[in-house]
């Protein structure tokens, strides 16, 4: 599986907001539910801050990823831009590959 990894500070008066439309439900999922690839979405809320966040998107592979990114560009781009107010900071922490490891 491969995994982005995002970082989030939702703004002060929109965190309800930021969580339904960035949660497993929200807008971004149901339009990464347009690929096959697609496999989830989570939502993590740091417990010591609490407009801290971290979004972890998984699918099937990267390849895939990009394919849907090109495929759907014209909605991505909308919907980050009109998603921008519900967030302070954004970044992306990584990606990521889950590790499997044979036994021996």
């Amino acid at each position: 599986m491969y995994k982005i990894i995002w970082e989030y500070t939702a703004a002060k008066k929109t965190v309800k907001k930021f969580e339904l439309e960035y949660g497993p439900n929200g807008t971004w999922s149901k339009l990464f539910k347009k690929s096959p690839s697609y496999k989830k979405t989570e939502l993590l809320k740091c417990l010591d801050k609490s407009r801290h966040y971290y979004v972890i998107d998984v699918w099937k592979s990267k390849k895939d990823y990009e394919k849907f990114k090109l495929k759907y560009q014209n909605e991505y781009c909308q919907y980050d831009l009109a998603f921008m107010e519900l967030k302070e900071k954004e970044r992306i922490v990584g990606e990521f590959k889950d590790v499997c490891v044979k036994d021996i």
